[in-house]
């Protein structure tokens, strides 16, 4: 049986609920531009969850374990949607899992490791710079100045090998289960004409209370996870409140939506128009006007921002997360066994 190569980031399975005849409306903010898609054509990248090993039946393990976990909260998502009752016992583990799952395997969360390995880096070569006695030092001035060597490391780009990539995207999902579960849901139901839309960072978290010097994780007591389900309902998880069903007019919906649309990496993906809130305060739907707001931020930025670690803002280019490339590693390995 052939491998699966097309690795979908975002599960088609959950697509299928904003697509209307397998269709679904895609605002690149990247290319600056608005098409139509299927679940199955879009929200992939090749090879994205490979593992490099020596035994070739655990290359996809990655992929099936993901694909486990779609199939496990598919009909859970389905009844929660459509019955609006609070999943309970094993399909609530598989529905938190799915969550958990969904947070982590993302584009974004890969920019934001390899920032962190940018950030080291870079603050690694500033503590070398500032001792010329150290041993790092002297080893570098074997080679040419230190100074000369290092001066643009904010410039260089780390390439993780695809294993890190792999291992740093699992191991939170146990823990992230763990604070999930302490958390209380609310169902979001959409009762005017405004519909959730979702993207390729499906998972927001909003702190009404942003403290810049503690940060706006998962347990700050005033964080606000939002993640749609689908066009009329989405998610909410928060500390401190009551298992709850909450109706969201229009604007509410919208600022929603302005949420998903300002943490997103590249692609939007909704059921028809989107809908979202202007500087002025006011619902907007005008595609033309939306890229041009986003235009800067989307195009060159940093995913993650921390104190030193701030590195210079870079153009958004999904080679930047995958150097690591199946067909590269597959020659080594094959070089490996020859020699």
């Amino acid at each position: 049986m052939a491998k699966a190569r097309k690795h979908h980031y975002i599960p088609r399975s959950y697509l299928n609920r904003f697509a209307t005849n397998d269709e679904l409306v895609v605002l690149d903010f990247i290319n600056k531009k608005r098409f139509i898609a299927s679940p199955q054509n879009i929200g992939h990248i090749r090879d994205f969850y490979y593992v490099d090993g020596e035994d070739v039946g655990n290359e996809n393990m990655v992929e099936s374990y993901f694909s486990k976990v779609e199939n496990s909260a598919k009909s859970v998502i389905t009844d929660y949607v459509n019955t609006m009752r609070l999943p309970k016992g094993r399909d609530w583990t598989n529905l938190v899992e799915f969550v958990a799952s969904m947070y982590v395997r993302v584009p974004r969360f890969r920019y934001e490791y390899v920032e962190i390995a940018e950030g080291f880096l870079n603050m690694r070569a500033q503590h070398v710079l500032a001792n010329p006695d150290s041993r790092e030092y002297k080893d570098l001035a074997k080679h040419g100045m230190p100074e000369e060597l290092l001066k643009d490391v904010s410039e260089l780009q780390v390439t993780p090998h695809q294993n890190q990539y792999v291992l740093a995207m699992l191991k939170p999902i146990p823990k992230l289960v763990e604070v999930i579960n302490q958390m209380s849901p609310t169902l979001i139901y959409s009762c005017g004409s405004s519909r959730f839309i979702t993207s390729d960072n499906p998972i927001v978290l909003f702190d009404p209370k942003r403290d810049p010097y503690h940060g706006s994780g998962w347990v700050k007591d005033s964080i606000e996870v939002y993640f749609p389900l689908s066009p009329r309902t989405c998610l909410l998880l928060r500390w401190h409140s009551k298992n709850s069903i909450l109706s969201f007019h229009d604007k509410q919906v919208a600022m929603v939506n302005s949420l998903l649309i300002s943490s997103t990496t590249q692609y939007i993906f909704a059921k028809k128009e989107v809908t979202w809130i202007s500087d002025d305060h006011k619902i907007r739907n005008n595609d033309a006007e939306l890229f041009l707001k986003f235009d800067e931020s989307k195009g060159k930025r940093n995913f993650l921002e921390c104190g030193n670690m701030r590195v210079v803002p870079k153009k958004v280019d999904l080679n930047r997360i995958k150097k690591s490339r199946y067909d590269r590693l597959i020659r080594q390995k094959a070089d490996r066994e020859r020699a």
